[in-house]
């Protein structure tokens, strides 16, 4: 059966497929694209597969972690209360943010905050990773996990032994190598930023801990 490149007489289906490999640096990604063109040609009793196979390669703008500015505070308000009027997370004000600016750091997408967490030190060995929350269209891609190994790194570089979370999503929180803990191990100090939460005290949050051993 012979191949005519153009117009053909018979039934054609094309199905095309992109395949993106890529290989991390930190943050930073060279995304390589695979285009695999399927083409059936259907002619009677035979069936013709012709496969073509094209690679392009091209440098995208890496997403990148930062600290937190106050020209941040309103994308970060936007991003968390997102979540929290699903109930998924709790409300940040904008006076909370402002306050607590130097703990948060964002995921930076060509000039776009599309991921945000913050690390607040509580004690002299130990932290809590809080207010987690991704940009809702890029969900899955990992910038939640970077965020939380930020966070850790952070904490080691401070010589932190103990970090929490207080959390609904544990089971992505146990990826990370946190583990759930009762809330009664831990010391009272951990609360008093409950005493202004409306769900004080009858905390449905999942408390989980990961420990950080210092070099």
């Amino acid at each position: 059966m012979r191949i005519i490149r153009g117009f053909l007489s018979s039934l054609v289906l094309t199905d095309t497929h992109t395949v993106s490999l890529r290989k991390p640096k930190k943050y930073k990604y060279n995304i390589f694209c695979i285009n695999i063109n399927f083409m059936y040609c259907v002619s009677g009793q035979n069936l013709l597969s012709l496969i073509k196979l094209s690679v392009v390669t091209r440098e995208v703008k890496a997403m990148f972690i930062r600290k937190a500015k106050l020209t941040d505070s309103e994308s970060i308000h936007k991003l968390v209360n997102h979540y929290a009027k699903k109930g998924l997370m709790l409300a940040r004000s904008r006076s909370a943010i402002y306050e607590n600016i130097r703990n948060y750091s964002v995921m930076e997408n060509d000039g776009e905050v599309v991921g945000v967490g913050a690390l607040s030190i509580l004690w002299s060995d130990l932290a809590e990773v809080r207010t987690l929350a991704v940009k809702e269209s890029l969900s899955g891609q990992g910038i939640g996990k970077k965020l939380v190994e930020h966070f850790i790194e952070e904490a080691e570089e401070l010589e932190i032994k103990k970090v929490f979370t207080l959390t609904y999503q544990d089971a992505f929180f146990d990826k990370c190598g946190f583990k759930v803990i009762s809330k009664e191990n831990m010391p009272h100090k951990i609360w008093k930023d409950c005493l202004n939460c409306p769900k004080f005290p009858n905390c449905d949050e999942v408390l989980m801990v990961i420990e950080i051993n210092i070099k």
